[in-house]
């Protein structure tokens, strides 16, 4: 789901990994990251387009 912040108002709704759980925005306003919890990937989101233009596949190692 994606917000205009200064009017809180619905612009799109992208569909993303499994139980989205925190997103972060680039400075620009540019992309967007999404963590999905569960397929433990980062959906990157192209905010002009509104698209997941990348899915990045987190690999855990026991230290």
């Amino acid at each position: 789901m994606l917000l205009m912040s200064k009017t809180h108002s619905l612009i799109a709704t992208v569909s993303v990994g499994n139980r989205p759980y925190c997103i972060a925005i680039t400075q620009e306003g540019r992309f967007a990251y999404a963590s999905n919890n569960g397929s433990s990937t980062i959906s990157v989101v192209e905010t002009t387009t509104h698209s997941v233009i990348a899915t990045i596949q987190l690999v855990y190692k026991n230290l």
